[in-house]
């Protein structure tokens, strides 16, 4: 169990550090990695406390039934596995159809406080603060659905979801509010469908290989690992969007050998068992000291991953008009960056595209124009309305006849190397 424990803990800093890579949030980075993660959580989701007991008893159905109706255990593992599938990818269509953005109102205090109180909410019940579950009567029905062959075991990889629902829930819940944000259906499938096949995985090995049913490890305290990691990653992500409003991540990382606190913070989360303490039974006291453990290390993790490594030496003009005016007679081109202070891409825009020294020494030939319309005024709504900004971060190109060149805009992160790419396009 001690080794055990040791390759979860090395897991969970690859997981968490993997989850704000290069001080993206989830939704800045690109539809692959998402779909990447998505799979990595649903497989760290069958290994919680609420779903990894479940698989002995599923597998001894499916095998009872396998007995009785001579079917074959591939088919049945796939048939219970596109159950979950279904469910899951169903949802996440649902809430891509959604066309809710973060970024139209995090200009307000209280959005910003209701988005952290809900994602927090949901991290905190991953601490074994308390569970999120369907009540009793409603479990008793589901657990008690009964059919014949093929029909029952779908049925049963249908509700396996909310079954677990104190483990799932509050990943499930987290991933459709992140995937309403985007407006795509179709992403919102992918999303969740890849969710739920890394979910369904040890489910059809074990399903297809019953005899690897005695291999795997006995339910333990290793599982808290697990859930902790989502815990992490759930707070974190709360305490990242209360960061991009308030700051306080940077103002950590403004101090004098900040790494030295942020790894002190670390240490003593782990040490104090941020990722193995079980408190689910334990007095409130016990309860809260899990939930400082595991704030120390959302904080630390957040401090690295949102540190700012290189310096902007671009000679930014913060006048629309001076700007425009020195543009026309100097002939040179323009980019027009919009950003706003609780703007989490722009803040990564800033701190980890724009540094780049190809990018730095390429603007020499542009007029930069820096705008915050964090507050605007009505001379910076007028110039949005001109330009048609709709959301944040949005950065313009204007040839050196100040026409836009639309096809590079930017409306979301982008890398380095995409950027650079889009000022060579300009002449």
């Amino acid at each position: 169990m001690k080794k055990m424990h040791s390759i979860l803990l090395i897991f969970a800093l690859f997981i968490i550090s993997g989850f704000f890579d290069d001080s993206r949030s989830l939704s800045n980075h690109g539809s692959i990695e998402i779909i990447l993660i998505m799979f990595i959580g649903g497989f760290l989701t069958a290994f919680t406390p609420c779903v990894y007991p479940l698989i002995p008893v599923t597998i001894g159905i499916i095998s009872s039934i396998n007995r009785e109706n001579k079917k074959s255990p591939l088919l049945l593992s796939l048939i219970y596995a596109s159950g979950i599938i279904i469910t899951y990818t169903v949802l996440g269509v649902v809430a891509g159809l959604g066309s809710f953005t973060f970024g139209n109102y995090m200009g307000s205090p209280l959005f910003v406080w209701i988005l952290f109180i809900i994602f927090f909410a949901l991290g905190l019940s991953m601490t074994g603060f308390y569970e999120i579950q369907l009540p009793q009567s409603l479990t008793n029905r589901i657990v008690n659905i009964k059919g014949s062959g093929n029909t029952s075991v779908f049925l049963m990889g249908l509700v396996a979801g909310f079954v677990a629902a104190p483990c799932t829930g509050p990943i499930l819940a987290s991933a459709l509010i992140y995937i309403s944000t985007g407006g795509s259906p179709l992403l919102g499938g992918l999303y969740l469908f890849s969710y739920a096949a890394g979910l369904s995985i040890i489910f059809i090995v074990a399903g297809i290989f019953s005899g690897l049913l005695s291999k795997l490890p006995k339910s333990g305290r290793w599982m808290i690992v697990v859930r902790s990691i989502f815990a992490v990653a759930i707070i974190s992500y709360a305490l990242y969007l209360l960061n991009s409003s308030y700051g306080f991540i940077d103002l950590l990382n403004s101090m004098d050998r900040y790494h030295i606190i942020a790894s002190i913070l670390a240490i003593i989360g782990f040490i104090g068992g941020g990722l193995t303490r079980e408190v689910d039974f334990s007095p409130l006291s016990h309860k809260l000291v899990k939930l400082i453990m595991v704030i120390f290390i959302s904080i630390a993790f957040l401090s690295f991953s949102l540190s700012n490594h290189s310096e902007d030496k671009i000679e930014w003009i913060t006048d629309y008009d001076t700007a425009i005016n020195k543009a026309k007679n100097e002939k040179k081109p323009v980019i027009i960056d919009f950003y706003a202070t609780w703007c989490a891409a722009c803040k990564d825009i800033k701190n980890k595209t724009i540094p780049d020294r190809r990018i730095q020494e390429d603007a020499k030939r542009f007029i930069m124009i820096k705008l915050d319309v964090s507050s605007p005024d009505e001379k910076l709504s007028n110039i949005e309305k001109m330009y048609a900004v709709s959301g944040l971060p949005s950065i313009i190109f204007l040839d050196s006849e100040l026409n836009e060149i639309k096809n590079l805009r930017i409306t979301g992160f982008v890398d380095a190397d995409d950027f650079l790419r889009r000022m060579k396009s300009v002449k």
